[in-house]
């Protein structure tokens, strides 16, 4: 038996959790001495892609949320500076009813740069870059959306080093880029596709490091893993494709981009089809649908050593981004709020059937299946049809 007397104590991604809260610790690079920065309640630094230090080196800017309650909040986070000393009493930098995290202070010291939303009380909620002057007492006064308009969710941000803007990564139709957001003016893309490191599955994501002119980032490849990328002057070199010798010697099938029309109101869904190496559409080929978890994530056009053992076996392979997927605007994210499982179901057996209306697949061989989010609709297409072979529903949560 297992006795739990704190919340959260399990998550989809972690297991069972560890009591007690993350701190932030500075690692000083000539003596290896180790100094805790930050202390007491408040998951400092969990949501940040990393601690940001203050030019003058006094303060480590991280986010945090210490109040009693917390644990009940889990969508509110404020930014905090604490004494890179070690030993003081944070000061509070911002007070939003919302979620901000990794901040960025400017080359100059004089603007922070953040990720965070506005708490609109759904389920999916847009992550923005915000800037503002960086006060030097009290909490910030006015902040402003660099993002607005682009409608799709920012992360990793870093500084221009000229201090004219920022660059971050967002997720747009099954792929990641880089764009830039300048202090006055429109967003920009920066770098128009970025892939992504997880080999499992094709969720978009990745990492990038630019200087303003060039960029280094993985490659969108469908039928290898991601290799290391250039973009510089309006064109991708290849640094490094540590896989051209292994893909050299694999017969891997094609893959195909759709969009389907949904039977439940005509949106339509983006979705891709990887077929099984050699595949002759005279026959006839069981069909796997893959769903992605979240259910606020995404799927694309890249490599998945799951998809690419499915098409192996001999399966058509299906994925798609049903509603609820980011990448597509925030309106067609929160289609399932307050109603999930709900039209998402549709999108997904809509996407199938325009599958099966090509002719090569044996309706008598479906399968149906996903992880998390995907377990959840796996489950729920298996209770509303009986078309299915088999099903895999791995750690649903429900």
């Amino acid at each position: 038996a297992r006795v739990v007397r704190t919340f959260p104590y399990r998550t989809d991604p972690e297991g069972w959790l560890t009591p007690g809260d993350y701190q932030v610790f500075a690692l000083d690079v000539a003596t290896s001495a180790v100094l805790q920065v930050t202390s007491g309640k408040g998951d400092w630094g969990r949501e940040d892609g990393q601690p940001a230090w203050t030019p003058d080196g006094r303060f480590v800017l991280v986010s945090g949320n210490p109040a009693p309650d917390a644990h009940l909040k889990p969508v509110q986070s404020d930014l905090y500076a604490w004494p890179a000393a070690g030993g003081g009493t944070p000061r509070q930098l911002t007070t939003d009813d919302g979620f901000e995290n990794s901040p960025v202070v400017s080359p100059d010291g004089k603007a922070l740069a953040y990720v965070g939303w506005r708490n609109r009380q759904t389920s999916f909620q847009r992550t923005d870059v915000f800037v503002a002057t960086l006060p030097a007492s009290g909490t910030v006064t006015q902040d402003r959306n660099l993002t607005l308009k682009l409608d799709r969710p920012a992360s990793q941000i870093s500084w221009r080093k000229d201090g004219r803007g920022v660059n971050f990564l967002y997720q747009d139709v099954g792929i990641s880029r880089v764009g830039f957001a300048p202090l006055e003016g429109a967003v920009s893309v920066a770098t128009p596709e970025v892939g992504n490191t997880r080999l499992l599955l094709p969720s978009s994501g990745g990492s990038y490091s630019t200087d303003g002119t060039k960029t280094v980032y993985p490659s969108v490849e469908a039928d290898r893993p991601a290799s290391l990328a250039l973009w510089s002057q309006g064109k991708e070199t290849i640094l490094w494709d540590m896989n051209a010798a292994w893909r050299a010697g694999k017969s891997i099938g094609k893959m195909e981009e759709i969009w389907t029309p949904s039977s439940a109101d005509g949106r339509k869904v983006h979705g891709w089809i990887l077929y099984p190496p050699n595949f002759d559409p005279s026959k006839k080929y069981p069909l796997a649908m893959d769903i992605h978890g979240g259910p606020h994530s995404d799927y694309g056009p890249m490599f998945s050593i799951t998809h690419q053992l499915y098409a192996a076996a001999g399966y058509v392979t299906l994925f798609t981004n049903p509603r609820g997927s980011i990448g597509y605007g925030e309106e067609f994210a929160n289609l399932i709020n307050l109603c999930y499982p709900c039209q998402d179901h549709d999108d997904l057996m809509s996407s199938m059937d325009a599958v099966i209306a090509r002719g090569f697949i044996d309706t008598n061989r479906l399968y149906i299946g996903g992880g998390s989010g995907g377990g959840v609709l796996s489950s729920w297409a298996i209770g509303k049809t009986n078309r299915f072979a088999g099903a895999s529903v791995k750690r649903p949560g429900i």
